[in-house]
């Protein structure tokens, strides 16, 4: 978890929490994460290979392994931007 940038200057026992909250799931490429304007439920922490990130169908970016998405709406209780 520490590898995660998001996570990376927390304190151990809110490590531990987030742990334990934490749900694997692996993906193929060309799947779908999340939709723009969908609910916001999840972060999604990358532990290997890279998430590429589209609004509206552009191309804005790369995600890769060490890196975090979707917090601040899930956080926040709004929808994903776009």
């Amino acid at each position: 978890v520490r590898s995660i940038s998001i996570f990376k200057d927390a304190a151990a026992g809110f490590i531990d929490s987030v742990c334990q909250a934490f749900v694997r799931r692996d993906f193929k490429a060309g799947d779908v994460l999340a939709a723009d304007g969908g609910e916001s439920d999840c972060i999604f922490c990358i532990s290997k290979g890279e998430v590429a990130l589209e609004v509206g169908g552009a191309d804005v970016g790369v995600f890769e392994k060490g890196s975090a998405f979707g917090d601040i709406p899930c956080l926040l209780g709004r929808k994903r931007l776009g």
